[in-house]
C-alpha cells in the first residue's frame, strides 16, 4: 500500500484544468489499494468545490498548508500576535491587491474575502480582531511583491511562518506545514516513508518534496528541481515512475 500526496494549483490543477488521462491514472492508482491526498494552500470548502467538478474523491484533504485534514482543524494563529501582524499588512495596501482569511466559526472552518484598499481597511481590520483565524492569504500584485513581503516580515514574527506560493504569501502559525500533516497521516495509516511519496511545484511544497521520494516539474525553481527525485510533466507520469 502506497500514500500519493498532491500539490493541487500548479501540480494537479494546470491551465485551470484537470486532463482526463490525469483523473484515469488517479482512479487506477486509488483502485489498487494506494491512498491519495490533496496538499493545498486553499481551505477545505475551496478545495471541495474544485474537486467535486472532477469526480475526485482524494482518501484525505489538507487544507490551508497543514492547518486542517479534513474539515479538522489541526492548528490556528495565535491571538496575541493579531494587533502587530495586522498592523503590518496594513502598511502594504499598496503591493495587496486582495486578503482570504481562512477562520473558525462555532468549530467550522469558513473563509471570507477582501478586496485590499484604503477604504476597506477599517472593515478588515475589524474582521481579523473579532474572529479565530487560522491562515491569512494575500494576494500580491508580483512574485517580487511576495517575496519582498516574506523577507521583510520573517525576522520579526518567530510565532508565524510566511509561505511563498507564487505571488501569494500564505500566514500561517509556525506549527504548520504539509509535511507535519503529511507525518500525522503517515502514521495513522500505518505507511512507512519508503511508500510515500509526494508532488507540487511551490515553495510551499519543498519540505514534503524533501523529506519524500518527490517530483516536480522542468519549470519549477531550482530549489524544488533539485531536492526531488523526478522531473514530470503531470501527475500521470509520476504516477507511471512509481507504480
Amino acid at each position: 500500500m502506497k500514500l500519493l500526496i498532491s500539490d493541487f494549483d500548479g501540480t494537479l490543477y494546470q491551465n485551470n484544468t484537470i486532463e482526463d488521462h490525469v483523473l484515469q491514472k488517479i482512479e487506477k492508482w486509488q483502485r489498487e489499494g494506494n491512498y491519495f491526498i490533496v496538499a493545498t494552500g486553499r481551505d477545505y470548502l475551496s478545495i471541495i468545490e474544485k474537486i467535486k467538478a472532477y469526480n475526485i474523491f482524494p482518501d484525505f484533504i489538507i487544507g490551508n498548508n497543514g492547518a486542517t485534514i479534513n474539515n479538522a482543524i489541526v492548528t490556528s494563529l495565535k491571538k496575541e500576535i493579531y494587533p502587530s501582524l495586522i498592523s503590518r499588512i496594513m502598511r502594504n495596501v499598496n503591493i495587496i491587491e486582495n486578503i482570504k482569511i481562512s477562520y473558525i466559526i462555532e468549530d467550522k472552518i469558513a473563509s471570507k474575502k477582501f478586496v485590499f484598499n484604503e477604504l476597506n481597511k477599517q472593515k478588515i481590520n475589524s474582521f481579523f480582531q473579532k474572529n479565530k483565524l487560522m491562515q491569512i492569504s494575500l494576494k500580491t500584485i508580483s512574485i517580487y511583491s511576495a517575496f519582498e513581503f516574506i523577507k521583510e516580515n520573517t525576522a520579526i514574527f518567530s510565532d508565524v511562518r510566511f509561505l511563498n506560493n507564487i505571488e501569494t504569501v500564505d500566514i500561517v502559525d509556525c506549527s504548520v506545514n504539509k509535511l507535519v500533516a503529511i507525518e500525522m497521516l503517515n502514521k495513522r495509516l500505518g505507511i512507512s516513508t519508503e511508500n510515500t511519496f509526494t508532488i507540487g511545484d511551490g515553495l510551499n511544497d519543498l519540505q514534503m518534496l524533501t523529506n519524500y521520494k518527490s517530483a516536480t516539474f522542468p519549470w519549477a525553481q531550482s530549489s524544488l528541481k533539485e531536492e526531488s527525485n523526478y522531473q514530470v510533466c503531470d501527475i500521470g507520469d509520476f504516477i507511471t515512475q512509481i507504480s
